[in-house]
């Protein structure tokens, strides 16, 4: 073999190993860019009393729902972002039947010409401090006009009963899971083709989970099965929190990064106490409905979960609720941000609430209700 043909056997071989794959991402790129997340949506269906029978859960590709489901148009929309625990995931509910989605479409009536986008990061049973965490990491370059949180029962019941305070906390959680460090990470960053791979194994992981989700009353099978080995718990009448085994510090935390981050994107902000089942004195009924079991100690071995895992008396639920609430109004009137504290206002009745805190469609609206008067002249300020 001569020595030019070997060159033109090397060229070839360097344009259809290199030269394509390069030609092939720079398409992707420019034309059809994607990110290396995915997003999802299944039908539900569940016969839940109080809630809507056939559900729409539609998530995108940063773990987001969206109210209305498609951006409105005709001029910027006031863009509003609701972050707290599962009243706010309202993960039974259509968007337009979530207390968000019905705030949505009241504050369209309230303000003429205005158009509302509505969006809810699904962070349930993770507590404030990784909310804003999210909203750090996961919105740095999207607009953003009004911020609602909702926190407060997680914050509450998440937290062992060993929990210590670890100041430094806030900057080791991992927000994103797709983010991925080292090289995997960088390829990622830089290569449309492997996003895509990554979306097809993401897909087919998720497929068994999407599978079960679509089983009829999937979620409300579960809820009374959980319901059922909650009441079979031994009972905890109250959880020491000393000085530095307080969580109320990291949800002090939480509510100032969440000002502080608001701040910075020049959007209004309204920090919400979360409304909750255990409420004042509560009949049978009200905890036939409760499941938010508690463990006295993190890092419980699986086969040692009996052993650790208690019912939390309601009273002292509602205690600590109503002093996270008091901490967080001392520090929203320090910090000139509005405080609306919804537990105890909620009327706190099996036809508002499915669980500890999950609402029913009933709820939702006295939810969206209540909050309307506070979010207006926010919404207006911005509209």
């Amino acid at each position: 073999m001569n020595n030019k043909l070997l060159r033109i056997l090397v060229i070839t071989a360097l344009v259809l190993f290199v030269g394509v794959p390069l030609l092939i991402e720079a398409i992707l790129w420019l034309a059809f860019p994607v990110s290396g997340r995915v997003s999802r949506t299944v039908e539900l269906n569940n016969q839940i009393p109080g809630m809507t029978q056939k559900v729409t859960l539609a998530i995108d590709d940063r773990g987001m729902r969206h109210w209305p489901d498609t951006v409105p148009a005709g001029g910027k929309p006031l863009n509003v972002v609701c972050f707290g625990g599962a009243a706010t995931n309202a993960r039974l509910q259509n968007s337009g039947d979530a207390w968000w989605g019905q705030l949505g479409a009241l504050l369209q009536k309230e303000i003429p010409g205005s158009s509302v986008r509505i969006s809810v990061p699904m962070l349930e049973n993770s507590g404030i401090l990784f909310g804003s965490r999210w909203a750090q990491e996961m919105l740095a370059e999207q607009p953003v006009d009004l911020v609602i949180i909702c926190y407060g029962f997680d914050d509450i019941t998440i937290h062992p009963g060993d929990y210590k305070y670890n100041p430094a906390k806030a900057a080791t959680l991992n927000v994103d899971p797709a983010k991925k460090s080292g090289l995997k990470g960088t390829v990622l960053k830089a290569s449309q083709i492997a996003r895509r791979l990554s979306q097809s194994r993401q897909r087919g992981g998720l497929r068994p989970q999407l599978a079960q989700l679509r089983t009829e009353n999937y979620f409300f099978d579960n809820l009374r099965q959980e319901i059922a080995q909650y009441n079979r718990l031994p009972m905890k009448y109250e959880i020491p929190r000393p000085e530095g085994q307080d969580p109320m510090v990291e949800y002090a935390e939480g509510v100032k990064a969440f000002t502080q981050w608001a701040k910075g994107k020049g959007a209004q902000l309204l920090v919400l106490g979360e409304p909750a089942l255990q409420s004042g004195l509560i009949g049978t009924e009200e905890e036939s409905r409760l499941h938010r079991w508690f463990f006295t100690r993190s890092d419980v071995p699986p086969a040692e979960l009996g052993k650790y895992a208690f019912r939390l008396d309601p009273g002292w639920v509602d205690r600590e609720l109503r002093r996270y609430s008091e901490a967080a109004k001392t520090m929203t009137t320090t910090a000139g941000v509005p405080y609306l504290n919804l537990h105890g206002m909620l009327s706190s009745k099996v036809n508002f609430f499915l669980d500890d805190t999950s609402l029913t469609d009933a709820g939702a609206a006295e939810f969206a209700r209540l909050v309307l008067p506070s979010v207006k002249p926010l919404a207006q300020k911005k509209s």
